[in-house]
């Protein structure tokens, strides 16, 4: 049989003529390499055939197949119409760009109780950071990392969407980079029970809780009639750079998440809960990239920043009319209610939601009531001279006032002491 030119190994062999498909699944018909087009081939008037234009040795061919099919089955990605891999030159375990906090320390302590203890039912950054430090004593100077994202625009046709080859060290840092600058406080239901950890939650649960609609107090996102879901390729596809390369995150994604967490009312508690501490873990990396401002989980009470009092302030009237229910009570308050109009125009709504909360401010306690009332002339007080009566959008830093202080009200309990002197 004729020998030519192999274009990958440089050596005179047999051409393979037909490339090996079924790279991401058994069933998968899409080939990376293909030119069967013989009527409107697309390398007329560069090329008398094929092989001019690329060509392969069979053996190479089946080398770069087989490793290929053999690592994606081994630890890749493949769900919802994606197909990413990521490894190790040395094929040592490593962290995924995928997994959330949560996933990376119990990965890594699974096995080694000192370090994580599921009774805590909380995961710090000490942990993440601990499990960060860990992967990178396994790893050594020449040690590189491979990333790859694939996807078939046709049944036939498979291309590499998405390629990164770059020191294990530098991915690491990239990727704790990535959930520290996005740091906040996430829940989770594993095996039926609800773990909190401080960092950023899964691409898989960014999508969902971005993109997805919700049935019967289950998120899901829209599939195709071909298995696809169009939104998880999307950010997938947007976030592995922000991810991986510490490029800025969308702006349109800020966008979406903060329009999201502004409407309770359109989704369960627990779902809702977890769309607002995404969309402040995008705000805060936000604000980071852009302005070099530096927020945290820990309420600032000497912000006097518009948006951010306008979010303390719907904080307190949430805790205000929640403090009134009875056991088993679990209705909307109306601040949540009116939350996505507050947003809008928060001073005409504010006086709205200050008048409705009257009737539950006198079921408080006397010393409830002196606490709460207080605290919210205290908050007015901090707004510079005519913001308050300022009735434009607010901008997404009043989601972070509003988790701050709920938060606040939740960690500490110094206002339960209060209300009882």
């Amino acid at each position: 049989r004729k020998t030519q030119l192999c274009y990958l190994t440089g050596e005179e062999t047999q051409i393979a003529e037909l490339h090996p498909k079924r790279i991401r699944n058994d069933a998968d018909g899409a080939k990376l390499i293909s030119a069967n087009d013989k009527d409107n081939y697309t390398f007329r008037g560069r090329f008398r055939d094929k092989n001019e234009a690329f060509s392969i040795g069979y053996e190479a061919s089946q080398k770069l197949h087989n490793a290929l099919k053999w690592i994606i089955r081994k630890q890749g990605y493949t769900r919802d119409g994606l197909c990413i891999v990521v490894w190790e030159s040395s094929l040592k375990q490593t962290v995924s760009p995928f997994d959330d906090t949560f996933d990376i320390v119990d990965e890594r302590f699974s096995h080694d109780d000192s370090h994580f203890i599921y009774d805590t039912n909380y995961i710090s950054a000490r942990e993440f950071n601990a499990a960060i430090e860990g992967y990178k004593m396994n790893l050594d100077d020449t040690s590189n990392m491979v990333i790859m994202a694939f996807d078939a625009a046709t049944t036939g046709r498979l291309s590499i969407t998405y390629f990164k080859d770059m020191e294990s060290s530098r991915y690491l840092e990239n990727i704790k980079y990535w959930h520290e600058s996005c740091s906040w406080l996430h829940e989770k239901t594993v095996d039926k029970k609800v773990y909190s950890f401080e960092g950023m939650v899964s691409l898989r649960d960014i999508a969902v809780l971005l993109y997805g609609t919700e049935q019967n107090g289950m998120l899901a996102l829209k599939v195709n009639s071909d298995g696809k879901a169009p939104m998880m390729i999307s950010t997938f596809n947007r976030l592995l750079p922000c991810i991986i390369e510490k490029k800025r995150i969308p702006d349109d994604m800020v966008k979406i998440s903060v329009q999201r967490a502004s409407s309770p009312v359109s989704f369960s508690e627990y779902n809702w809960k977890r769309i607002l501490a995404v969309a402040c873990s995008f705000i805060k990396k936000q604000r980071f990239e852009k302005y070099k401002e530096v927020w945290t989980m820990a309420l600032d009470t000497d912000c006097t920043n518009r948006s951010y009092l306008y979010g303390r302030l719907l904080a307190v009237a949430d805790r205000i009319e929640y403090l009134t229910y009875d056991k088993g009570e679990n209705r909307q308050t109306n601040a949540k209610r009116f939350m996505n109009v507050f947003s809008q125009r928060p001073f005409k709504t504010w006086q709205i939601i200050e008048e409705k909360i009257q009737p539950y401010l006198n079921k408080l306690s006397a010393g409830q009531k002196i606490y709460y009332s207080d605290l919210l002339d205290e908050i007015q007080q901090k707004f510079n001279k005519d913001e308050f009566a300022d009735d434009s959008k607010l901008d997404g830093l009043y989601l972070l006032g509003y988790h701050c202080q709920s938060f606040e009200f939740k960690k500490n309990k110094t206002d339960n002491s209060k209300e009882e002197n």
